[in-house]
């Protein structure tokens, strides 16, 4: 089997000292490795010529994927924020015009 691709990933694993596993299947070799908390997998294939995959990409996507949730939730916290200051105003405007309300029906 031909792992020049795969021999280079675990090169630059085993430089940095970091623990992977490998394992072949039907002439195949695969990767698996964390780093920084985030499980990783490479993998050769063949789709008409032999290459090697990863998930490199899936984390980058789940990245756009939680930032774009972070503004989200930012987006309603801020909202919220807007709506408690208004709410709060608008009842003491409330309570004046209770008051005024109150005070002239005094005077009658």
């Amino acid at each position: 089997m031909d792992t020049k691709r795969l021999e280079r990933v675990r090169s630059f694993i085993e430089e940095r000292g970091w623990k992977y596993s490998y394992s072949e299947e039907d002439g195949y070799g695969s990767i698996d490795f964390e780093y920084r908390g985030l499980a990783y997998h490479i993998w050769e294939f063949d789709d008409g010529e032999r290459g090697v995959e990863t998930n490199l990409r899936d984390v980058v996507e789940l990245k756009k994927a939680n930032d774009s949730m972070i503004a989200s939730i930012d987006d309603v916290v801020r909202i919220h924020e807007e709506g408690t200051k208004k709410r709060i105003q608008t009842h003491e405007d409330l309570m004046k015009m209770k008051d005024e309300l109150s005070k002239s029906m005094e005077i009658c």
